[in-house]
């Protein structure tokens, strides 16, 4: 008979398994319906603290890598007027910006009324 398939691989993140995520390499949060996306690329600090914070506040998000896709990127660079820096953050239409913003929303205590 032949060998049994290998076991899958651990998570990459660790809130991957932790939230039961559906395609690591895209959805960040909890359901099938995202509304918000953060724009992202590889080794990326912000983008990592981005994600944490959304996280952090229980925000689903879908997360995008634009270093894999490039017509997201350039998605991303007309719904936010040509920024290149990641990440990039949407609420709907809505354009956060990128890490700093979405923090100074948290601080102030907007980022849930923004949310909702």
């Amino acid at each position: 008979p032949p060998p049994p398939p290998p076991p899958p691989p651990p998570p990459l993140f660790f809130f991957q398994a932790e939230y039961g995520l559906r395609d690591p390499l895209r959805s960040r949060g909890l359901g099938d319906v995202y509304k918000r996306q953060v724009y992202m690329g590889p080794m990326c600090a912000y983008c990592d603290a981005a994600k944490r914070l959304l996280v952090r506040n229980n925000i689903p998000y879908e997360e995008i890598n634009i270093a894999l896709d490039t017509e997201q990127r350039d998605i991303m660079l007309k719904k936010s007027n040509g920024k290149r820096t990641i990440p990039q953050i949407f609420f709907d239409e809505h354009h956060v910006g990128g890490y700093v913003e979405l923090r100074a929303l948290e601080k102030e205590k907007k980022l849930q009324d923004l949310v909702k």
